[in-house]
């Protein structure tokens, strides 16, 4: 299979097959006569595979790992299955987290059911937001670390909220593109094609980016708070949009 059907079958775009040639995810292909890069069948479930773990968490390092024992054979089942019960720690963590924001939204759903004098006051942009859904972009590394914690922040910050919020990913390990994109660091998050968190100094990267918090440290994401300031969202358990 060429690397355009590879691309296509298991829905990433050919530099992020190149990457994972790179991080040894993928074994570099054969060279057909005319010169096209040739990859095995089994190529397409090994992205496939890639893909669907890093949805759930897991590091390209410790994908890499199971890959490397997959191929040893049941000799290592003993490693194998210490890497997949510390994961399965983490994903505990995560629905648990996921849990809370939850029922967060069932509590709003559940003020609907109310009279309408015991509801929030109405808010005057609601329909003009309806009409045009806020654009949040992510722009990463492909084995970003910090990825999932904006998401969970930025879910914690739209949780209660009238405002229709559609997320996309754009994954870029290159400078030049990630300068071309305005990418200043893995995560970038662009707020309708803005940066709302730029600020002096700050150059096109593709290495980890951090963000000041209100204590005076610093952070893998933007803080929740931070976030409704930056997309004008309301604090939790009030009314009125944020100044």
């Amino acid at each position: 299979m060429r690397s355009s059907e590879v691309a296509a079958q298991a829905g990433v775009n050919e530099q992020t097959l190149r990457y994972y040639e790179r991080r040894g995810l993928l074994d570099e292909p054969s060279r057909s006569v005319s010169g096209y890069r040739v990859y095995p069948a089994d190529a397409v479930a090994v992205v496939r595979f890639v893909k669907r773990a890093q949805e759930h968490g897991v590091q390209l390092d410790e994908i890499e790992e199971l890959l490397l024992l997959a191929d040893r054979g049941p000799d290592d089942c003993q490693d194998a299955r210490e890497l997949a019960q510390a994961k399965v720690t983490q994903l505990a963590d995560r629905i648990a987290d996921l849990q809370r924001i939850q029922r967060s939204l069932a509590e709003l759903i559940a003020t609907c059911e109310r009279p309408r004098t015991d509801r929030l006051p109405p808010d005057p942009d609601l329909a003009r937001r309806r009409r045009k859904p806020m654009k949040l972009e992510i722009l990463q590394v492909p084995d970003c670390p910090n990825v999932a914690l904006l998401e969970r922040r930025i879910a914690e910050a739209v949780a209660g909220q009238q405002i229709d919020v559609t997320i996309t990913h754009r994954i870029l390990d290159d400078q030049a593109v990630a300068a071309e994109a305005g990418m200043t660091g893995s995560p970038t998050l662009l707020v309708d094609g803005e940066d709302p968190f730029t600020e002096a100094g700050l150059v096109p990267s593709v290495s980890c980016r951090l963000y000041p918090t209100d204590t005076g440290g610093i952070d893998g994401a933007p803080s929740v708070a931070a976030l409704r300031a930056a997309l004008h969202l309301t604090p939790a358990g009030t009314a009125g949009p944020a100044d």
